[in-house]
């Protein structure tokens, strides 16, 4: 028998409703230590983003020599990527988040999406 076999059963024995086992409780937290819940058990699988590779819609030299180029990915035009705030280049692998339309480079959206679920 372990002290935390004795304090389960301390928990059966009194009556919960009133309150009086808060210290039980919290000593039960305390061996248990903090509950989580498994990514794989409870969570909506990760969104497929769309993958695809920058090209340029349009190039433009500038009087100064400059040359504008303007960027789509899949069809949108994207400037810089959302997570890393570099700019995108042509022939970029470049994806578009499914949940908000986005666009990211692949890379930095398959590592966001490890850590979270939102938009960045």
């Amino acid at each position: 028998l372990t002290d935390f076999d004795l304090l389960m059963a301390s928990l059966e024995r009194d009556d919960v409703a009133n309150g009086s086992n808060y210290d039980t409780l919290l000593l039960v937290s305390e061996i248990m230590g903090p509950a989580s819940v498994t990514r794989n058990q409870f969570s909506p699988p990760l969104p497929t983003p769309e993958l695809g590779f920058v090209s340029v819609e349009r190039r433009r030299t500038m009087r100064d020599g400059r040359v504008k180029l303007k960027l789509v990915l899949l069809g949108r035009k994207v400037d810089r990527c959302g997570i890393c705030l570099a700019q995108f280049k042509e022939a970029d692998k470049g994806a578009v988040s499914s949940s908000c339309g986005h666009a990211f480079h692949e890379v930095c959206l398959r590592k966001w999406l490890v850590r979270s679920r939102t938009c960045p």
